[in-house]
C-alpha cells in the first residue's frame, strides 16, 4: 500500500538485471542514485534497468526498513531483486547512501587519473552542500503558507495514499517533526546559505569562472564528464531548478518563498550555476 510504483516490465530483451530505487522524490541526494540508473538504464550495453519506490519525506522508511532487514532507514536506497550482490559491496544484494550507489553503479565516471580526488569532492559536496541545500529549502517551505506546495511537489510520485497522509500530517506535527529530525531552524538557515554561495564559488573558480567544460579534466586528457559533475548537478538542483526535474519544483517560479527564488536567480547568474544547467542539459535525459 505505501509503494507508488510497482515493478517495470523490462524494456528490451537485453535489460535482464532489475534494481528496486527506494527514494524520496524530490530529494537531492535520490537524484544522485536516480540520474546514474538512468545512465544504466538507457545504455544498450548495459543490463541493467530499473523501477523507482517514490515517498514523500518521513515515509521512505516504510521501504527501506524491511528491505535492509532494519539496517538503515534513510533513502536513497536500491535493492537487487535477483539477490546477486552489490558489487564490492560485502555481497549484499541491498547498497544505500548516495555515494557508495553512484560508485557501484558507475565506475566509469570515476578515471583513475582523477579518482581520488573525485571521491574526495564528493564527500566534500556531501556536507557543503547536499545537507546545507536541504536545510535551507525545508525552512523556507515548512510552514503554513507554504504546505500546500511542498506537499504537491514532495508527493508527484509517489502513491495516492501516501499523497493524502502527508498533506494531512503536515501541519498536524509532522512538518514540526521533520524541522526536529533535521536540525531545520533560522539560525542553521542562515549558516546553510552562507556555506551554499561559498561552495559555489569554490566550483566556479574549479571551472575557471566558465572557461572549462567540466569540475576535473580537460579536452587535452579526453576526461570529461565525472561523478564529480553528477554530483554537483544533483545536489545543486533544489536551488536552481533545472527544466528537467520539472516534476519537483514549481511550473511558476513566482509560486517560491521569496527568499528562494532571489537566491535561484543569484546562482543560476554563477559559472557553478551554469554548469548545473549544462550538466542537466546534456547529460540527464
Amino acid at each position: 500500500v505505501f509503494s507508488g510504483t510497482k515493478k517495470r516490465p523490462p524494456p528490451s530483451p537485453t535489460k535482464s538485471r532489475h534494481i528496486r530505487l527506494i527514494s524520496i522524490g524530490p530529494s537531492n541526494y535520490c537524484e544522485i542514485a536516480r540520474w546514474a540508473l538512468d545512465l544504466l538504464d538507457e545504455d544498450p550495453d548495459s543490463n541493467v534497468y530499473y523501477s523507482e519506490d517514490a515517498h514523500p519525506p518521513a515515509f521512505a522508511a516504510f521501504a527501506t526498513v524491511p528491505a535492509s532487514d532494519g539496517e538503515w532507514s534513510a533513502a536513497p536506497m536500491i535493492v537487487f531483486d535477483d539477490q546477486s550482490p552489490a558489487d564490492e559491496h560485502e555481497g549484499r544484494n541491498v547498497l544505500y547512501d548516495s555515494a557508495a550507489i553512484l560508485k557501484c553503479l558507475c565506475p566509469g565516471l570515476y578515471p583513475p587519473k582523477y579518482a581520488q580526488d573525485i571521491m574526495q569532492f564528493d564527500v566534500y559536496l556531501g556536507k557543503q552542500l547536499g545537507a546545507t541545500s536541504r536545510c535551507l529549502t525545508y525552512h523556507h517551505l515548512l510552514t503554513p503558507e507554504y504546505f500546500a506546495l511542498l506537499s504537491k511537489l514532495s508527493t508527484a510520485h509517489s502513491s495516492k495514499i501516501e499523497a493524502v497522509l502527508f498533506e494531512k500530517m503536515l501541519p498536524n506535527g509532522l512538518a514540526r517533526g521533520m524541522r526536529k529530525a533535521m536540525t531545520v531552524n533560522e539560525e542553521m538557515a542562515d549558516a546553510s546559505l552562507a556555506t551554499i554561495r561559498e561552495v559555489f564559488y569554490q566550483v566556479s573558480d574549479k571551472l575557471d569562472w566558465g572557461k572549462r567544460d567540466y569540475i576535473f579534466g580537460s579536452k587535452e586528457d579526453g576526461v570529461g564528464f565525472t561523478a564529480a559533475d553528477l554530483t554537483f548537478a544533483s545536489l545543486a538542483a533544489p536551488l536552481i531548478h533545472p527544466p528537467e526535474l520539472r516534476d519537483f519544483y514549481p511550473e511558476d517560479v513566482c509560486q517560491l518563498p521569496p527568499p528562494l527564488r532571489d537566491l535561484r536567480k543569484e546562482l543560476r547568474a554563477t559559472p557553478a550555476g551554469q554548469h548545473v544547467l549544462a550538466m542537466y542539459r546534456h547529460h540527464r535525459f
